[in-house]
């Protein structure tokens, strides 16, 4: 089984939260579309926009950075949903914070997932006093 690599959209929506961890892969534009290569491509590689990198790898720096689980659930018709639960009182609300769509994968919800859970540390930093005091 191979590791599923994140989107474009999800990429991005990291790289404006600061996710820097190393990663040997990388999203860029080649003849107007948006392509996955690994740095090791050399010259193709100038042309990053966003680092790409595992669901799972994402997933381990959004708890451990930012103490968010993203739980996957399965139901009985086969369909799954992404729930994040907050392991510390960093963020305000309920520890059951979404419930994605049902979705026909495992991979599937959990890109919904990693998505929810960017957008909720995002609001959290543009609500947080540190940003507001900038």
């Amino acid at each position: 089984m191979q590791e599923r690599i994140i989107t474009f959209i999800t990429g991005k929506l990291a790289k404006k939260l600061d996710f820097d961890w190393e990663t040997d892969l990388g999203f860029g534009e080649h003849k107007g579309n948006i392509v996955t290569f690994s740095k090791s491509e050399g010259n193709f590689f100038k042309d990053l926009k966003v680092n790409a990198c595992s669901q799972s790898l994402l997933q381990k720096w959004i708890r451990e950075v930012h103490n968010i689980h993203i739980e996957i659930c399965v139901w009985v018709d086969n369909t799954w949903s992404a729930q994040l639960v907050y392991s510390k009182s960093a963020y305000d609300a309920a520890d059951q914070v979404y419930d994605a769509m049902y979705m026909s994968s495992y991979e599937e919800a959990l890109e919904i997932g990693l998505q929810k859970a960017l957008d909720t540390i995002n609001e959290q930093k543009k609500s947080s006093p540190e940003s507001n005091s900038e």
